[in-house]
């Protein structure tokens, strides 16, 4: 007598609408988890949430980084991790700093740097929060 076989059942999972954790760049993000190692022991870990100045800082250094591999540099000189993967730290960065608690994206401040026409906001050159105080002349 033979033993009927049945086909096993077939499970379900709903997987529509999910966030796709599966397409994100692993070697890439490895890169960034060194970079921001590097930093963790440089600084302590979290110290770039306290960093006064965060837009105009983070911006600079991600720009920096990215032009140092434009042109031909691959690796941060002092880390010796790629300059991407640095300026990818900086961009998570501003992503992070500009979510307040709640999840929304937070107002743009008020006063916005147009020395030289670039019109960004925490300029360290303009807004007085972030310049250090001039040292008044004795002449």
């Amino acid at each position: 007598m033979a033993i009927p076989i049945s086909t096993p059942p077939v499970g379900r999972k709903a997987d529509d609408g999910k966030p796709r954790w599966d397409l994100l760049p692993w070697a890439a993000t490895a890169q960034v988890v060194d970079v921001l190692t590097f930093g963790a022991r440089k600084y302590e870990p979290e110290n770039w949430r306290f960093v006064d100045g965060w837009r105009w800082r983070y911006y600079r250094a991600a720009v920096g980084h990215v032009a140092a591999w434009w042109l031909g540099e691959r690796n941060d000189r002092e880390s010796g991790l790629p300059h991407l993967a640095h300026a990818a730290c900086c961009l998570l960065f501003l992503i992070e700093l500009d979510v307040d608690d709640s999840g929304r994206a937070q107002a743009a401040p008020t006063a916005v740097c147009n020395h030289e026409g670039i019109g960004l906001p925490d300029c360290p050159v303009c807004d007085p929060k972030i310049r250090p105080a001039r040292k008044e002349s004795r002449e």
